[in-house]
């Protein structure tokens, strides 16, 4: 077959409305998140640094009420908060690890689906606090790991947090695919 414009209008075409739309969302938020993220905050990293200090901050406050040891945090270095106990270097929070990407792929997800504004907002908000939530446990399990130097650490740094993150977030996802999908269902 012949690459023409009509083909590929037709092909378009063939492709289920709401699996255009989906794709056409998708294409957007990846669009604005490279744009915003990339572009425009990169020079500063103010959104990462403000993800970074807001969780290494919580975490500290969590940590300091709950626990025996002074906590504190350092600023800003090389990309990443320190974490101490008692002076004690027990944790680095990188932006590259601070929840940011997964929030805004969590989001991005909910606003690819077409459903209604409400509900969107229904399934962000409480998302978003609970993604930064379980960071917040997340960071103060490895620092307990890392305070006792439990040889497991980077085992559960890596795959056991990152699967439990992932496995999350998709159980979330198909909650709101059913939820928006029932109710386009009783619309027809």
């Amino acid at each position: 077959m012949k690459l023409t414009a009509s083909n590929v209008k037709q092909q378009i075409l063939e492709v289920p409305k709401p699996l255009r739309v989906f794709i056409l969302r998708a294409f957007l938020c990846l669009l604005v998140w490279n744009l915003v993220h990339n572009k425009l905050l990169s020079t500063n990293n103010d959104l990462d640094a403000f993800f970074s200090s807001t969780l290494a901050g919580t975490t500290s406050f969590l940590l300091n009420v709950f626990s025996l040891h002074h906590v504190t945090t350092s600023g800003m270095e090389n990309g990443w908060i320190t974490l101490f106990f008692s002076g004690r270097p027990i944790l680095n929070i990188s932006n590259a690890c601070n929840g940011l990407d997964v929030t805004a792929l969590y989001i991005a997800f909910i606003c690819c689906i077409p459903s209604n504004t409400k509900r969107m907002v229904g399934y962000i908000i409480p998302g978003v606090v609970g993604l930064f939530a379980f960071n917040v446990i997340r960071c103060i399990i490895l620092s307990f790991l890392g305070y006792y130097q439990y040889s497991g650490f980077e085992f559960f740094h890596h795959y056991v947090f990152t699967t439990l993150i992932y496995a999350i977030i998709m159980l979330v996802w198909i909650s709101y695919l059913k939820a928006s999908f029932a109710h386009e269902t009783q619309k027809a």
